[in-house]
């Protein structure tokens, strides 16, 4: 187990935001909780999920959580996160950022932030109520809330995370997060003079990062038929014989219009009977 003494993600500066003074919910003299574990290896995945890709300032808040996951067979308690906010310009400053978390109960409470001397916030999630409990191999989710006042500059801010379990006046590092980046940007409600420095509600169905709009499928195409498979063709039924067009007269040859005349009929000897020919000249 490693200690929170590591300058990685800043905990030389964020575990003393939690160790500074006891648990207000423990008692004079209450046990630590156990160890999760004791090796090299992280008891805890921790990884940050949701959350808009771009912020407004004196917009509304940004909704994500923090998933907790118990990678042992034994029980964790009194986790606490601890959560880093680097901004590019290092000007980002405690009373322009607003972070909420809920409790194991779904009530809602604030992260008190400081500036480090690398010009860096950091905030755990305390506020005297007990930290979260991640039994064996199960994941417990973190609803986590960020909004930035009305005079915040642009800005481009990753956000990490760090997992503390307080054991009385230490703490064990038992777990960190993937990194969170998003952009702080100007929007209609970036009103320093404004009354109001933060928005009010939250930005609905956001997603991290902000995925692409997806343009709709095209209608698919008819497939045309296949080969028949190999057999008997199928058996058609004999129709009626087609009947004969006639052929129209040709209209350059006004006699062919005329009905031809019946042949004569057969003279006493079989022969046919002479026609009314003109004699020969």
């Amino acid at each position: 187990m490693r200690r929170c003494t590591s300058p990685v993600l800043c905990l030389a500066a964020a575990a003393p935001l939690l160790l500074a003074a006891p648990p207000a919910h423990a008692g004079p003299g209450a046990p630590a909780p156990a160890p999760c574990a004791d090796g090299p290896r992280f008891p805890l995945t921790s990884r940050i999920e949701g959350g808009p890709g771009v912020y407004e300032a004196g917009g509304r808040s940004g909704t994500w959580s923090l998933k907790l996951t118990n990678t042992t067979g034994m029980s964790c308690g009194d986790v606490h996160p601890v959560v880093v906010l680097v901004d590019e310009l290092r000007e980002l400053r405690p009373d322009q950022t607003r972070l909420e978390f809920d409790d194991a109960k779904h009530r809602p409470h604030p992260v008190h932030l400081e500036t480090t001397d690398e010009d860096e916030l950091v905030g755990a999630f305390d506020d005297g109520v007990p930290g979260f409990t991640v039994g064996p191999k199960e994941t417990v989710s973190v609803t986590v809330r960020l909004a930035f006042a009305a005079d915040a500059e642009p800005n481009g801010v990753t956000v990490k995370a760090a997992v503390v379990q307080r054991r009385g006046d230490k703490g064990d590092w038992v777990g960190r997060s993937d990194d969170y980046a998003f952009r702080v940007e100007r929007g209609p409600g970036s009103d320093p003079d404004s009354e109001s420095r933060f928005g009010t509600g939250v930005v609905p169905g956001a997603s991290h990062p902000r995925p692409a709009a997806v343009p709709p499928a095209p209608s698919p195409r008819p497939t045309p038929p296949g080969p028949r498979p190999p057999g008997r063709s199928p058996r058609r039924r004999p129709g009626p014989p087609p009947r004969p067009v006639p052929r129209p007269p040709s209209a350059r040859d006004p006699d062919s219009r005329r009905a031809s005349p019946p042949p004569p009929p057969p003279g006493p000897d079989g022969c046919p009977s002479p026609t009314n020919s003109p004699p020969p000249g």
